[in-house]
């Protein structure tokens, strides 16, 4: 995973799914269910029935987050599939001094994240059914809300999955652009890019 310079919207970067948590992120050249929207959403096309995926998450103090996706195959996918993504993090409380430390000039506030991605990704077969090219392509919005400012920015992702019979190869490219401004600070969203090979032994073990 590669992100470049300094950002904002560092929640973008944090997945708290279960099994992708614990192959170490690397899902990138699989992508089979709909948690892919965090990573490729090249794979969406191989989601050929309906899926609802709900995760939290509690971080260290009182930090939380939320995931919420859904995958909705067109005429059982060969249409496409239609994916949605809710991602809401909740930063917890933080303290503020106005000038002196006096008690009066003590207040505290709250920070909140929200991402809503909507994408969409259509199987091509290349020189037969045994190897397909899945692009896919998803648009997101972020808010981030610091004590009295909201916010928003747009952006976008964009991957492909190159389903063969012996391994599978993925590529894609999230928040591709796009910043977030706080207080007439600029900070770009975290451009992330990933790419993933995979490959099964179960047929061969089962000979």
């Amino acid at each position: 995973v590669f992100a470049q310079g300094e950002s904002g919207a560092v929640f973008l970067k944090l997945n708290p799914s279960a099994r992708q948590a614990g192959m170490g992120e690397a899902f990138t050249g699989i992508a089979d269910d709909i948690n892919l929207m965090n990573y490729n959403i090249g794979g969406l096309s191989l989601i050929r029935h309906y899926e609802l995926s709900a995760t939290y998450m509690n971080w260290f103090m009182d930090m939380d987050q939320q995931l919420l996706a859904v995958g909705l195959p067109i005429n059982r996918g060969d249409a496409g599939t239609v994916g949605i993504h809710i991602n809401s993090f909740n930063e917890g409380t933080s303290e503020q001094w106005e000038g002196d430390f006096s008690p009066d000039n003590f207040r505290t506030f709250k920070a909140t994240d929200f991402s809503l991605s909507t994408g969409y990704s259509y199987p091509f077969e290349v020189l037969g059914e045994e190897h397909v090219v899945s692009p896919g392509l998803a648009l997101k919005f972020v808010q981030q809300t610091l004590m009295n400012n909201t916010a928003n920015a747009f952006t976008m992702d964009m991957g492909f999955l190159y389903i063969g019979n012996y391994f599978n190869a993925g590529a894609s490219v999230q928040n591709m652009f796009g910043s977030i401004n706080h207080y007439s600070m600029d900070a770009p969203l975290p451009m992330i890019s990933r790419l993933g090979v995979s490959t099964t032994f179960a047929d061969s073990l089962t000979d």
